[in-house]
Parts: structure tokens; sequence; C-alpha cells
């Protein structure tokens, strides 16, 4: 009875990996900005202004956090932390930014097909 109770576990733990293993490709496509009625000229512009508008949002952020003066070290010399302590989710809020822009304008990401 246990020989059978592991294979019938097995069997379903391995349909559960095939189920997970299928659902990767969707997962890391490649995704495009899409709107009903969308035109070449008006998206260049819309995405062109929520990209500048997201930079300067992550501009003001950082400087939200300017650098702090940890202390001294032997010399007398001021530690500071780095500036921007999160300098590397910078990118993050800047592409939350862009993401929050586009989709008040009514545009939503999409997969893109093959050739786009």
């Amino acid at each position: 009875m246990d020989a059978v109770r592991r294979y019938a576990l097995s069997r379903v733990g391995a349909r559960l990996v095939l189920a997970w293993m299928s659902c990767l490709p969707a997962a890391c496509a490649p995704l495009r900005w899409d709107k009903e009625g969308l035109d070449a000229v008006t998206f260049e512009a819309d995405f062109q202004d929520c990209r500048h508008s997201a930079y300067s949002a992550a501009a003001r952020h950082a400087w939200l956090y300017p650098p702090l003066l940890l202390g001294r070290d032997y010399r007398g010399s001021g530690a500071v932390s780095p500036p921007f302590r999160d300098q590397a989710d910078l990118f993050f809020v800047e592409q939350g930014h862009l993401e929050s822009c586009m989709r008040e304008r009514g545009y939503r990401p999409v997969p893109a097909g093959p050739g786009r």
C-alpha cells in the first residue's frame, strides 16, 4: 500500500511540475503597451511624456534620501552612507511611475507577439 501511495503522489507531483513549467514561457514573454485605437504618433508622445514624468519622479525620490553622517573613523574623517541609499531601487521606482502613468492614459501591457 505504501508503494502505491508514493507512486500516486509522485505522479501528482510530476503533473504539478509540468503544469508549472508550461506557465513559464508566458511569464517570461516580452510585453508591449496596447490601447484601443492606438496609432504610433500618439503612443510615442504618450510614452515619452510618461517616461519623462517617471524620470522626474524618481529623481525627486532620490533627493529625499541625502547621504547621512554615520560617524567618524580613526583619522577623524566622516563616514557617510552612500548617496541615495536606495539608488539601486531607483530603476524600479521609475518603472513603477512609468507603468502607472501609462495605465492612467488607458494603456495596458499585453504579450508582444512574434515579430513585434
